[in-house]
Formats: structure tokens, sequence, C-alpha cells
């Protein structure tokens, strides 16, 4: 039985000549760049090469760019280096601010839930049904003790697009009128080599993004800092990554990282057309089963830019989506219910769909697909027959 793989949101399907480039790479510059004898100065000399080559691909400059394990590693090296900065700013109050929205990664979410318990206060941005943050309500909830804002890109269920350098802009103006600097992150772990945005442009103080995403190696990831100075991390140990994250470099994963995002980010602008084109007609041919949902339901009605065309979410009520995922993958179809991330959570599952104001009947029976560059529309049509065979048998035995 062939196997369509539907669940690139998770992880991509690696890119076997950057691995096998990656394994080269890692016998080749062995040695730890901060060693400083030859081989410690070559291995050296090539992070320096990776790091630029990378901030080209970002449009950055290289000394904005930190390595990191990973998206998550990323995200909350943000959050948790708030802790040093309450000892070392005076003007902070005894409780100061974190605004996030209720559809953030676990990454995201899960750490500003823990400062919440130590003494921030955390409030939420509304998201509408749409999947998308209510700007005005972001507005509303700006203070005078408020330090960080933090909104993902894309949305790892959805796909929503958010508006973040409208965000931003919101943001600067309530800190420039107040005299407060407030640090504003997004997680765009999603939105790397798959839909065209700018960080300078955003105006954003930190991104966060992961190589596993883009069929780069796993553990390995990086975190964009506009002004390192504002960051005071809670890490220790080692000078390395302008001390803002100690440690030996993970030097082939690094250049595994960089050779992923060269192929990925300029294939953005390539064909934008083709993977919607190709997610529009998945929609359509879904929403036609009996019982099925897409969400946001009305996503077609959308421009095509709030949504990016490689994760689509749709429930299937009363299927249970851990019944629908199994009976799938039986198939030969593999997809989600929800964020990876999420699976041994009971905290953040069906947490997203929730704060967007749907029941539980409908979350409850939520799935993800998630597309990729290799992606065929053979692979697709393929699952859509299988899908439209395999959903109504479940419903019937569930009684719908």
């Amino acid at each position: 039985m062939k196997q369509i793989y539907l669940d690139w949101a998770a992880t991509a399907i690696p890119d076997i000549d950057i691995l096998t480039d990656v394994n080269r790479i890692a016998l080749t510059y062995f040695a730890n760049p901060s060693s400083v004898h030859e081989q410690g100065l070559k291995a050296g000399d090539f992070l320096m090469t990776c790091r630029n080559n990378m901030a080209k691909v970002l449009d950055i400059r290289d000394d904005q760019l930190i390595f990191t394990s990973g998206g998550s590693e990323s995200n909350n090296l943000v959050l948790f280096s708030l802790l040093k900065k309450l000892k070392t700013d005076s003007i902070l109050k005894h409780h100061p601010g974190i605004i996030i929205s209720g559809i953030e990664h676990p990454s995201m979410y899960e750490p500003a839930r823990t400062l919440s318990n130590i003494g921030f206060t955390l409030d939420f941005i509304r998201t509408g049904r749409n999947g998308i943050v209510d700007l005005d309500d972001l507005k509303g909830k700006l203070k005078k003790d408020t330090v960080l804002v933090s909104v993902i890109l894309v949305n790892n269920e959805t796909g929503a697009v958010q508006p973040v350098e409208s965000l931003t802009e919101i943001v600067r103006k309530y800190s420039g009128n107040t005299g407060r600097y407030i640090h504003i992150h997004t997680d765009a772990v999603q939105a790397l080599g798959k839909i065209p945005f700018s960080l300078t442009g955003s105006g954003v103080d930190s991104a966060s993004f992961s190589a596993h995403k883009i069929r780069g190696p796993r553990g390995v990831g990086a975190l964009y800092l506009k002004d390192i100075e504002k960051i005071i991390p809670l890490y220790s140990g080692g000078g390395q990554e302008k001390n803002i994250r100690p440690g030996t470099e993970n030097l082939p994963g690094i250049y595994g990282f960089f050779r992923s995002a060269e192929k990925a980010v300029p294939a953005v602008h390539e064909n934008p057309g083709k993977m919607y084109a190709l997610s529009c007609y998945f929609i359509r041919e879904i929403k036609e089963i009996k019982n099925a949902v897409i969400i946001p339901e009305e996503r077609l009605n959308f421009e095509s830019s709030q949504f990016s065309p490689y994760i689509i979410s749709a429930a299937f009520p009363p299927v249970p989506s851990e019944v629908t995922v199994r009976a799938l993958s039986e198939k030969g179809i593999m997809i989600s219910a929800g964020s990876a991330c999420s699976a041994h959570s009971s905290l953040s599952r069906g947490r997203v769909l929730k704060n967007m104001g749907y029941n539980p009947e409908l979350y409850s029976s939520a799935v993800r697909f998630s597309f990729g560059n290799t992606t065929t529309e053979e692979e697709i049509n393929t699952a859509i027959s299988i899908i439209r065979d395999t959903i109504p048998r479940l419903t019937g035995i569930a009684g719908a």
C-alpha cells in the first residue's frame, strides 16, 4: 500500500540531498568551532559562512541571527529572558504583562502560562472564528506594564496568517505614547518557505524558525533578534551565539538549515498559485462529504493571502479526531489531530479551535491536513478518494 504523507506541518519529508551533505559536513568540519587550533578555526570559519549565507536568505544582518535547537527553544528563550530583565529594569512593576493570542503554538502558550504562575499578568488577544486575531481587542489590552506581545505568524493548525505588521504598528504607537519599550515576537516556524514575508518589513523584534519544517535536519533552528541588546538571556555557561544561546553549535545541522532555507524561501515566489489552487481544490472536494466542516467554514471566501495553502483544518463530527487519524493511517493517508506538539498535552489539545469559538463536538473531531512542495495532484486525488470512502463509514458507525 502506497503511503501519502499529509502531515508536513508536523515535520517535512527530509531532502535526501541535503541530509547527505549534512553527513559530509559533519565529517569534514568535526572540530569545535570555538577551538583555536587549525581544525577548530576551520570549523569556526565555516560556521561564519553558514551564518552569513542564512542571513542573506532571511534578508537580515548576520549579527541578528542566533542558532538554536529549533522553534520551541527560540520561543522559550525570548519568553524566559523576561525573568532576568525584571532584575535589571527598575521601571517594571511587580506584575509585568504579557499579551499573546489563544492560538499560539504550545511552545509559546505553555511557557507564557508558566510565567503567569510566577507573577506575570497574561492576557489573550481575542481570535475570531476565521482564526485571525482581533486588532481592536489588542488595543484594549495594552497597558503601561506590558513588556511583550507575541502572535504566531502562520497558525500551525488552521493556516491562518496573522496581521503581524499591523499588530506591530499598533504596539509601536502605544509604546511611543507611553515611552515604554514593548518587545514584539512572532513564531514564524510555519511561515518560512511557505508564504512571502519580511522580517524587517514586519517590524518585529524577534522571530523563531525551525529547519525540519522545510525539509532540513531536526534539532536545529534559529532566532532572529532585531537588537540583541534588548534581550537578557536566562541561559549561561558559554559565550557561543553572542552569549544568547550557550553551547557548542550544531554545525552540520546549521549547514543543513541554511541549505533547506536556500531552497524553500525563493520557491515561495516561483509559482504561488500552484499550491493555492491545490488547497482550494482539496477544500471544495472535502466540503462535499456529509458532516464535513472546513475550519474556518468561510475559508474559500477569504483572500488567498489570509491563509497558508499548506495547512487545512477540517472536522468530521461526531467522529473523534483520533479515530479519523487512525482510520486514514490504515488506508495509507498520514495526517494529524492538530499540532504534533500538543498530542501529549491535555492543556493544548483542542485549545486553538476552542479559542476560535468552536464547540467541543467540532474541535474534538477536527484533523489537520498539511502539504509540502513535493505533494502532487495525484496524491491529493487519491487522498480525497480514500477520505470520501472512509469518513461516511465512520460517521455511520458513530450514528450520525
